[in-house]
C-alpha cells in the first residue's frame, strides 16, 4: 500500500427543534454533509459551491479545486476507471433505532477521512456550523408557524479525533470555543501492521469500531486452523456476478475490500515521483496473490440475516435499496494465511466494504 492514513472524527450535535430522520441515519448524514458543503441554492453566502445552477459537479469548470467535489462528489478526469472515484470518507452512524430527536437531545456520529482528504477538515467544520440553522431531516408541521413545514434545527457542539485502533482521543472542538485543532491521531500502515502481529500472537484489546473498545482474539494457539469472527454492524451489500450476495462468503467480501483499499490508496495517497508505474505493478501483483490466499478461507459459521433498508434522495426524489447482511460470520484458515490477510481486515473495519460504504454500510468489527 501507499501509506494510507485514516483520521476518524466524532461530531456532537445538539437538537434545537424536533428532528425526525429515516431509519437509515447514515444516508441522512451523508445528505447533511453534501448539502452543508454545497450550500442552499437561495443563499450563496452559505456553503462552498459557486455554480449551484449546474445539475452535477461534472459540468463545473472548477471541479478540480472545489471542496464539494473533492469530498462528497469525487471526480477525477484522469482516473483509471473514469471520472468517478471512491469518495475519501466513511460515515459511522448511530446504531440505535431512535429516529426522532427532541430539543436538547444530542446526536453523535463518526466521520473518517482518508489520506489527503484531511485537508478538507476545516471546510467540514465550517459547513456543519452553518447548516444547523437551515434544518435537517423530514419536514414537520410547525403549528406556531401557521402550519408550514420546517426541518428541525441543530447546532454543532463539539468534535473529537479518535484513533480507531488505540482508542486515543483528542479534543479538536469544544463548546463555546471557536478555535479548532487539527486532528492528529491517524491510523497508519505501521499501526495496522503492529496490531495485526499482536493479534496473531496473543489476545489484545483494540478499538476498531468508532464507539467502544473490543477484544479481538484469534482462536487456536497451535499450528492448526485459526478462526476469526466478523460482526457486520450495518448492512453488507455486495454484488457478485450481477447478483446480490446473500451469504457472507469470504472471497467476494475480501475482493471488494481489496478493490476499495487499492482505489483509496491510488487516489488519495501520494506516490514518490517517478514510481507511479512501479507502484501500479506492485498493486496488481499483490492483489492477485492476496485473492488466491482469500480463496483458502472457509466460512465456518454464518449467523447473518438480510436486513432490507431504503435510502431516500430528496435531490433525485426517489428511494433506492441499500439493505444487506447484518450479524455474525466466523471464518477459518491457517495462521499463515491470516498473517497475510489480517492487516486488510483491520483496514476494512475502518474503511467499510461493499456498496454505500460512505453512508455507513459495510461497517464491521473483529470479535471472538
Amino acid at each position: 500500500m501507499r501509506n494510507l492514513t485514516a483520521h476518524h472524527l466524532r461530531f456532537s450535535l445538539e437538537v434545537e427543534s424536533t428532528i425526525e430522520l429515516n431509519e437509515h441515519k447514515g444516508s441522512a448524514l451523508r445528505g447533511l454533509l453534501f448539502h452543508a458543503l454545497r450550500g442552499p441554492e437561495k443563499n450563496p453566502a452559505l456553503g462552498f459551491c459557486v455554480q449551484r445552477h449546474l445539475r452535477t459537479c461534472a459540468e463545473c469548470s472548477l471541479v478540480a479545486a472545489c471542496p464539494v467535489a473533492s469530498l462528497v462528489s469525487t471526480l477525477n478526469p484522469e482516473a483509471e476507471r473514469g471520472r468517478d472515484v471512491p469518495r475519501p470518507y466513511a460515515i459511522k452512524p448511530p446504531l440505535d433505532s431512535k429516529t426522532c430527536y427532541e430539543p436538547g437531545e444530542p446526536i453523535s456520529f463518526g466521520l473518517t477521512l482518508f489520506g489527503e482528504a484531511l485537508n478538507l477538515f476545516p471546510y467540514i467544520v465550517m459547513a456543519l456550523r452553518q447548516a444547523g440553522a437551515g434544518g435537517w431531516g423530514k419536514k414537520l408541521p410547525r403549528p406556531e408557524k401557521g402550519g408550514r413545514a420546517y426541518r428541525g434545527r441543530f447546532s454543532l457542539q463539539g468534535a473529537q479525533a479518535l484513533n480507531l485502533l488505540t482508542g486515543e482521543v483528542q479534543e479538536i472542538l469544544q463548546p463555546g470555543n471557536p478555535l479548532v485543532q487539527r486532528p492528529d491521531l491517524p491510523v497508519t500502515e505501521t499501526q495496522i501492521a503492529e496490531w495485526s502481529e499482536q493479534l496473531l500472537s496473543q489476545s489484545t484489546a483494540f478499538g476498531a469500531n468508532g464507539h467502544s473498545s473490543a477484544t479481538g482474539v484469534l482462536r487456536g494457539v497451535g499450528p492448526g486452523p485459526v478462526e476469526i469472527s466478523l460482526e457486520f454492524r450495518t448492512p453488507l451489500r455486495i454484488i457478485e456476478q450481477d447478483r446480490l450476495l446473500k451469504e457472507p462468503r469470504f472471497g467476494p467480501l475480501f475482493h471488494r475490500l481489496l478493490d476499495r483499499l487499492i482505489a483509496l490508496n491510488r487516489e488519495f495517497c501520494r506516490v514518490t515521483p517517478g514510481r507511479e508505474a512501479e507502484t501500479e505493478a506492485e498493486d496488481s501483483l499483490g492483489k492477485n496473490r492476496l485473492l488466491a490466499l482469500s480463496d483458502q478461507v472457509e466460512l465456518a459459521a454464518n449467523e447473518t440475516q438480510w436486513q432490507e433498508v431504503w435510502s431516500y434522495s430528496a435531490r433525485q426524489e426517489r428511494r433506492t435499496p441499500i439493505g444487506g447482511l447484518v450479524g455474525w460470520a466466523r471464518y477459518r484458515a491457517t495462521r499463515e494465511v491470516w498473517a497475510e490477510l489480517l492487516p486488510y481486515l483491520l483496514w476494512g473495519s475502518i474503511i467499510h466494504v461493499g456498496k454505500n460504504a460512505v453512508k455507513g454500510d459495510g461497517w464491521f468489527k473483529l470479535e471472538i
